[in-house]
């Protein structure tokens, strides 16, 4: 797997302004003030994400100036070992779920392939912690990833909920539980935007 997300916030977080070229366009954009860097974030990431069944590893590599080796590297040094997942299942306020096998857009894939990424990954961190995983992140999780098909799977397959990456406030009474907003962390949301996510009014400026 490449974990194209983190090093392209990597990159985003580290450079005044950044350059990727796609199969239609190249991109070049200034990332110095942390508005700018979110947005470009998000931008650059609706473009992979429109591109990244047709990329192979190398062409996704190289869209990043980086190879195997490096991906390698990078990839252990954000990833938790299993070692560290079995003892982290220990602790009291700490819950594990399930983010896939191979972190694909599930609503782009046929059903089959769909359950698989959702049933497999379940059972082997279940097998792995000795340890009833009830809970699911959809990949990428927008309207384009994640839908009913895939939260009608989520509940057949034995999860209790699932979180979107779609946004909304916890509220009313007819709550999806396989359908649950999230909103994005990480080092591009500072304390007054994280304020605004947590007590709603993010939710409330965006849609009224």
């Amino acid at each position: 797997m490449i974990r194209w997300w983190d090093i392209l916030e990597e990159q985003i977080l580290t450079n005044a302004w950044v350059k990727y070229q796609f199969p239609n366009m190249i991109l070049e954009l200034k990332t110095e003030s942390l508005e700018e860097k979110t947005k470009a974030w998000w931008e650059i990431r609706s473009h992979i994400l429109e591109w990244e069944g047709q990329f192979s590893r190398a062409e996704m590599l190289g869209l990043f100036c980086k190879d195997e080796a490096w991906n390698k590297a990078f990839t252990l040094s954000v990833a938790i070992p299993e070692s560290s997942l079995i003892d982290l299942r220990k602790h009291p306020l700490l819950t594990i779920g399930s983010h896939t096998v191979h972190h694909l857009p599930l609503k782009k894939l046929p059903e089959d392939q769909a359950r698989f990424e959702l049933q497999e990954s379940k059972r082997y961190l279940e097998n792995l912690m000795d340890y009833e995983i009830k809970h699911l992140a959809y990949p990428y999780g927008s309207t384009n990833e994640c839908g009913e098909r895939e939260f009608k799977l989520a509940q057949e397959l034995g999860y209790h909920s699932g979180v979107t990456f779609m946004p909304g406030n916890l509220v009313g009474n007819n709550l999806n539980p396989f359908s649950l907003p999230r909103f994005a962390g990480g080092e591009m949301v500072d304390k007054v935007r994280l304020h605004h996510i947590l007590t709603g009014i993010r939710h409330f400026a965006d849609n009224y």
